[in-house]
């Protein structure tokens, strides 16, 4: 009896499927492959980033293949790998907002209002508002987008990175991972300007450090509860970089920094770095908690006022 029971049992674990067996960072290395090879191919093959609706099949597409792996094979894993958990979400809404719309004005707006004020008064602090038919759509795609870069690369990437090495070294490799993602756009814009090696540079080192500081916020303030915060702010920086530009506003594709003016681009850099420090040293040294309990105070001193 006990020697049938055991070969039942090891031929139930011959016929599950590799995707429920594996590990996790292996996945993470499959998904993002396809995200990868899918980016490509809508960039530069069908140039969809010059087109309205932008390279949505790339984001969307493999977010449904991620979704659609976890919820068949590794059910377990969608909270508490993907980060698609309610737990404390109001908070978290809450503060990806604000993280959100501190980075945007502080780097985008602040910098050209400092480089005017300072250095050049003739610097046109105009805003231009970029394709408002589209806003609609284009808050739609660059939540999708959130969601599967958060999910990718903080929730399966740094997860399973962490399985195999201490979290600083998992969260430099994820970091390094995320910046290179996106110097596909300083190349598809023209590897041959003057600019090119700088705004390859600056993308892939501000973008390294934003997915440095979700990746810490992920891990150290939420406690790998959720990524809904991440996800809040991703969205909200995007949408409004994308949708409002400050100053001259050359209009490219994805992330786009001005190098027409060589203060001003130190200025935003010197107030990325202090705004991201900043929000690092919280991440650091506080926890979602602490934000709940100091929110309930002040509701409880209202109430009493």
């Amino acid at each position: 009896m006990t020697s049938a029971t055991s070969s039942y049992s090891e031929q139930e674990d011959r016929e599950e499927p590799i995707l429920s067996k594996i590990g996790l960072l292996r996945i993470a290395l499959l998904m993002l492959v396809i995200g990868t090879v899918w980016r490509i191919v809508d960039i530069f093959a069908f140039q969809l980033g010059e087109t309205p609706m932008n390279i949505l099949p790339s984001k969307l597409g493999p977010l449904l293949v991620i979704l659609l792996v976890f919820w068949r094979y590794r059910p377990n894993e969608i909270s508490t790998v993907l980060g698609l958990s309610k737990k404390d979400f109001r908070p978290q809404l809450i503060l990806g907002t604000i993280i959100g719309f501190t980075i945007i004005l502080s780097v985008n707006f602040l910098g050209p209002l400092i480089f005017h004020l300072l250095f050049d008064s003739t610097y046109p602090l105009d805003i231009h508002v970029v394709y408002p038919e589209l806003f609609l759509y284009l808050l739609i795609f660059f939540l999708i987008n959130a969601v599967f870069e958060e999910i990718l690369f903080r929730g399966i990437l740094q997860n399973g990175l962490i399985n195999r090495f201490s979290f600083p070294r998992a969260l430099l490799i994820q970091s390094i991972i995320f910046g290179i993602w996106h110097a596909v756009w300083p190349i598809a814009n023209g590897p041959t300007s003057d600019t090119f090696i700088q705004e390859s540079l600056s993308v892939v080192v501000l973008s390294g450090l934003i997915g440095g500081f979700f990746g810490i916020y992920y891990e150290k303030f939420s406690h790998r509860r959720t990524l809904i915060g991440p996800i809040v702010a991703h969205t909200i920086f995007n949408f409004i970089n994308e949708s409002f530009k400050v100053g001259p506003a050359p209009q490219v594709q994805g992330p786009d920094f001005s190098f027409t003016e060589p203060a001003l681009m130190i200025i935003s850099l010197l107030i990325f770095m202090v705004v991201f420090c900043s929000m690092i040293v919280l991440a650091l040294k506080y926890r979602i908690e602490d934000v709940i309990n100091l929110r309930n105070r002040v509701s409880l001193l209202l109430r009493r006022i």
